[in-house]
């Protein structure tokens, strides 16, 4: 994040490139540090060091070839931690530019899987989908002409809206952006500030990798997560306003300014939010819910997690899955959200051979959380309203 200078001490990268083309550093004889205000990073340390070494862990635990993680505050869009591993030796420049040590959060685009049902959910509830007591025919699976879209833990019956998430039913999910059509989803895409790349201090993220032309099957595989790549940190961006019903939370690595937060527009109702954050919160605390390992006693964690095979040659299969859990607190007035994503974890005897991100991710973000929430000031709430 801090990046390198050249030879000649210029800012080639990271925020040190951000200082020297926005003409916040020195002169050369220094006599203008007096006159700037300083730059003041928004990373934490200690949520910082909290996500690196429940990466660490993560790699050790799960066998994984790559992890990455981000902390935002959803009020603010500032960054308070971000990890990308492997890591490299810090000053070594030549080391940062291999593939291996990518910064999966913000220069890499992924197919993300099932968290990707939390924007599908809030588009069908906006657009009056999702209308009381509507069911979704999840007793087979759907067909598409020579595509067949399945369930990976198959309910074989017909889900509510809330059941579809529960169950992270990929029928169910396709559904929805069927009815809804291709052009109403890829508007909403847009709106919610999907289809574009962001920019940060750091420079431009990755460009999302959109589907060359959104037929009726890309839109149907769009909506359980394939078929689409994001950088993780657009897509934490874009679900931080909609939970806290605004528009996309331009992410920043500079301490923000609390006088003047920044005015988004709404992208869709208080009742559309509140309805997310509601799905959220209950795949967590309800058992059936594929969040339920990032329960935290004493904090309303709301969360979605995500399970997407990584593409390669030849196409899918062979090649792990990506595991990943994002997660918002406190649910009724969400802060911060948190996004743990590991690449090819293995199975654990514990968990009989499966590598789902209920079972991965999920309880790598319940930690993370129990950990950094009294650092980030939040008191515990025990009884009915935390349990």
């Amino acid at each position: 994040m801090l990046g390198y200078v050249d030879a000649e001490n210029r800012g080639a990268t990271g925020i040190e490139r951000y200082i020297d083309t926005q003409g916040l550093a020195e002169t050369t004889d220094g006599s203008a540090r007096s006159e700037r205000p300083p730059v003041v990073l928004s990373l934490d340390f200690a949520v910082q060091h909290a996500l690196k070494t429940e990466l660490d862990r993560a790699l050790t635990d799960f066998g994984a070839a790559a992890a990455a993680g981000l902390v935002l505050d959803t009020r603010t869009g500032e960054v308070l931690a971000d990890v990308s591993l492997p890591d490299f030796p810090a000053g070594n420049a030549a080391l940062s530019l291999e593939p291996d040590h990518l910064d999966r959060v913000t220069g890499g685009a992924f197919e993300l899987g099932s968290v990707f049902k939390t924007v599908t959910l809030a588009m069908a509830q906006d657009a009056g989908i999702l209308t009381a007591g509507k069911l979704f025919d999840a007793t087979q699976p759907l067909q598409i002409g020579d595509y067949s879209i399945d369930d990976f833990h198959a309910t074989r019956r017909k889900l509510t809206a809330e059941e579809v998430f529960l169950h992270s039913s990929n029928i169910g999910a396709a559904l929805m952006a069927q009815e809804a059509g291709e052009a109403q989803q890829r508007a909403f895409l847009d709106k919610v500030g999907l289809t574009e790349p962001l920019t940060t201090e750091l420079g431009r993220m990755a460009q999302p990798q959109l589907p060359a032309r959104w037929s009726k099957t890309t839109a149907l595989t769009v909506a359980f997560g394939h078929g689409i790549a994001l950088a993780p940190m657009q897509f934490a961006a874009a679900v931080a306003g909609l939970v806290r019903q605004a528009g996309p939370v331009p992410p920043t690595f500079l301490k923000a300014d609390q006088s003047t937060p920044p005015v988004a527009t709404a992208v869709v109702s208080s009742s559309t939010s509140a309805f997310l954050r509601l799905l959220l919160r209950h795949n967590v605390t309800n058992p059936e819910g594929t969040g339920k390992r990032a329960l935290v006693v004493g904090y309303d964690v709301g969360g979605k997690t995500g399970t997407a095979d990584i593409a390669g040659k030849g196409g899918y299969g062979g090649h792990g899955v990506l595991s990943s859990f994002l997660a918002v607190w406190p649910i009724a007035e969400p802060r911060y959200l948190s996004y743990i994503l590991l690449w090819a974890p293995q199975p654990t005897e514990a968990d009989k051979g499966q590598t789902a991100a209920g079972l991965t991710a999920a309880p790598v973000s319940g930690r993370l959380i129990a950990r950094i929430s009294p650092q980030l000031g939040l008191a515990p709430i025990y009884g009915d309203g935390g349990t």
